[in-house]
């Protein structure tokens, strides 16, 4: 899943990276089209992410994922922000072989993902009960 502003065309990521499907993240605004995309995100058996939402999802989901470089990563503080959050670096692979080798080394079995009650407490919006209680019973 590249980043939406990726400038390369679909053809040009596959034979660059040897990956067999890129999903784009530019997504029609309906709960339908935001439910087709988590599908496929987390579905598949690795995702080389150039658009940070799809490697939260992904880690939110525990399964495999790699940061993506096509030439083109968008605000790299970001990612270095998301990675320190979650324990671990942020090394970009440049191909599918690549990035699996980075997630076997960096990844697996390291990430470490924060409190979610935490973070319901310091969102900006007030969480409902269910989900509180639904965080609580994860803990």
């Amino acid at each position: 899943m590249p980043h939406f502003l990726e400038p390369k065309t679909d053809r040009q990521l596959i034979e660059e990276t040897g990956v067999d499907l890129v999903v784009r993240p530019n997504i029609a605004a309906s709960f339908d089209a935001i439910r087709r995309a988590i599908d496929q995100i987390v579905s598949a058996r690795f995702v080389l992410c150039g658009a940070l939402h799809a490697a939260i999802l992904r880690c939110a989901f525990d399964v495999p994922f790699g940061y993506f470089d096509s030439g083109y990563v968008d605000v790299p503080f970001k990612w270095d922000d998301f990675a320190a959050s979650v324990g671990v670096g942020a090394r970009f692979a440049s191909n599918l072989p690549q990035g699996e080798a980075f997630y076997a080394e960096d990844f697996a079995g390291k990430i470490r993902k924060p409190d979610l009650l935490a973070i319901l407490d310091c969102a900006p919006i007030i969480a409902p009960r269910a989900l509180r209680a639904r965080a609580k019973e994860l803990k």
